[in-house]
């Protein structure tokens, strides 16, 4: 089955951005901390030894000196520092001790609260202490990575939306008990009516251990047009800046993270039982943020939070695993025809001795679509089982008669379908376009179009094959009779080394290869004939990932 990890798939600003009048940055907060925080950090006598004044002959000099005395830098606080907070980290707000510091009660009814005694009080004092929007503008700054020149908000956006002129914020839930899970919370964002933007932002977890996550249970505002959860392949997160970044052309498709759960409505989603995604210690994930205000007069400030529920390694029987699987973008043109037109598409894998057993099934378009379903596919490549149906209500379960793209349902099976990925599904969409001339191709926001379904399940290895297996799970090659190449299908349940050897039917080696450094989870080698010397005939394939090794028979053909 060809699949396309499809990282974020919808946005861009719909309106035009703020002026530049509008907009702040670091200079603003500096103005800010000379008012209210210098009295006790000024440069000659620096309260705990933080100098929020700056040295310097000029203001660029010590607005250069104050943010290099705090991006980054670990705090004197004993608490704070062991904590692992920095007085600013960036695109943490919660991390960040100089935030938490001004922070104050009244400000999101006290969430960022200070341990005390052991971080002090709040600061700075009552007579002096911050207003809403103040403080707002310091979080706002660390969200979009504290960048010392750059501008990062529209600062009218704030200040209309403390002075009541707002959508309602959503109460913030219970977090999950210590040692069965943790929260994160993203937001505000603020956006004006009419406006669309799509962020990314990555989170480091900091977990006390490999653990097997059950749940995720996800509150955000109704106006969200969807929210997604990626994990990074281990060291690649160190490839994107920290803070929130917004989607565009560039950066829709990366390679270094994998698709795990996805919601168009706030929900709590518990995988089946003896099922679990595995996280290990140091994983980091990429939260993406599809937001629109529909409101026609109010700011919107977006907010989510995320309880992540897991349990100990080891627990599960079965690991669950996430696909997004995308219609070809070059392919989807649809003509202002104002007719229903019907786009369908296959994903198998040839050859493949996988078998796939189905848990969730969703699809995605945006406002052109019509229609949305998939079917298992047959062997001789007709339409077989239908597995979604997008006219179904998905709170009720009801056939509506029609498909609201703009929350399409997701469909569950438990038991589990199994289904074989070398026969695979068969998508269907239908899309009208009216008006829009002369037609609607692949895009990021609602005003162009996508088709593409979501689905996790778990995998099996298919009975009857001529799978010798030591160590290593699920090895296969496909396809198998091959003519130029063949892909190598494994799966390593921690990151790891991994090299492939060939030998002939003689028992003489013909290739061998260190193959690199290789992520938790399924992984695919191909392997080129060619390159391997191998001409027609019959081969062993022997693989070895750290400790572990598996071998397959295999054979080249013209």
């Amino acid at each position: 089955m060809k699949k396309k990890l499809l990282l974020g798939f919808s946005a861009f600003l719909l309106s035009a951005t703020a002026s530049q009048a509008q907009q702040f940055g670091f200079a603003r907060l500096y103005d800010i901390m000379q008012t209210k925080c210098v009295s006790c950090h000024s440069n000659a006598t620096p309260q705990s030894g933080l100098d929020l004044e700056g040295s310097g002959g000029n203001i660029t000099a010590k607005r250069q000196a104050v943010y290099n005395n705090l991006v980054n830098i670990t705090p004197a606080n004993v608490s704070a520092a062991a904590k692992g907070y920095k007085y600013i980290r960036k695109g943490y707000p919660e991390k960040s001790f100089l935030f938490r510091k001004i922070a104050h009660s009244g400000f999101e009814n006290g969430e960022y609260t200070l341990d005390q005694p052991a971080e002090g009080a709040q600061m700075p004092n009552a007579q002096s202490a911050l207003s809403n929007v103040e403080v707002e503008l310091f979080r706002q700054w660390i969200y979009f990575g504290a960048p010392l020149t750059a501008n990062v908000a529209n600062e009218s956006y704030i200040n209309t939306y403390y002075s009541g002129l707002a959508v309602p914020a959503i109460p913030p839930p219970a977090a999950p008990a210590p040692g069965t899970g943790f929260q994160l919370k993203l937001g505000k964002i603020f956006l004006a009516p009419g406006e669309e933007f799509e962020y990314y932002i990555k989170r480091e977890l900091e977990l006390p251990d490999t653990v097997e996550v059950t749940r995720m249970d996800l509150k955000m505002n109704y106006y969200s047009h969807h929210f997604i959860v990626f994990k990074y392949d281990p060291g690649q997160e160190n490839s994107f800046s920290d803070g929130l970044r917004v989607v565009n052309n560039s950066n829709v498709f990366p390679d270094q993270t994998r698709y795990l759960m996805a919601w168009t409505n706030p929900g709590d989603i518990s995988l089946p039982a003896g099922t679990a995604y595995t996280f290990p210690q140091n994983t980091v994930i990429d939260l993406n943020y599809h937001i629109n205000n529909y409101n026609t007069d109010s700011i919107l400030g977006a907010e989510m939070y995320l309880n992540i529920y897991y349990q100990p390694k080891g627990t599960a029987q079965k690991e669950m695993f996430s696909d997004i699987i995308i219609y070809p973008p070059t392919s989807l043109i649809i003509p202002a025809t104002n007719t229903e037109l019907t786009y369908t598409h296959a994903d198998f894998e040839n050859g493949s001795n996988l078998v796939y057993n189905l848990w969730s099934i969703k699809s995605h378009t945006h406002k052109y679509g019509s229609d949305f379903d998939v079917y298992l596919r047959n062997s001789d490549g007709s339409k077989g089982q239908q597995v979604y149906e997008g006219f179904i209500d998905e709170e009720s379960g009801v056939n509506l008669g029609y498909y609201n793209w703009s929350h399409p349902p997701t469909i569950y099976y438990e038991p589990l379908l199994p289904f074989p990925i070398k026969d695979g599904l068969i998508q269907e969409a239908k899309f009208r376009n009216c008006c829009t001339q002369p037609f609607v191709t692949f895009g990021l926001t609602t005003e162009d179009e996508m088709m593409l379904y979501y689905m996790q399940y778990t995998v099996d290895v298919a009975t009857g094959t001529n799978e010798v297996t030591k160590d290593l799970p699920m090895f296969e090659a496909y396809p198998n009779p091959f003519n130029d190449a063949t892909n190598l299908r494994f799966y390593l349940d921690k990151s790891t080394a991994v090299s492939v050897e060939v030998y002939d039917n003689m028992g003489r080696k013909v290739f061998a290869q260190n193959m690199g450094y290789r992520s938790q989870g399924l992984n695919t080698i191909t392997l080129d004939a060619a390159s391997a010397n191998m001409s027609n005939g019959n081969y062993l394939i022997r693989l070895t990932a750290g400790n572990k090794v598996a071998s397959k028979q295999i054979m080249k053909v013209n």
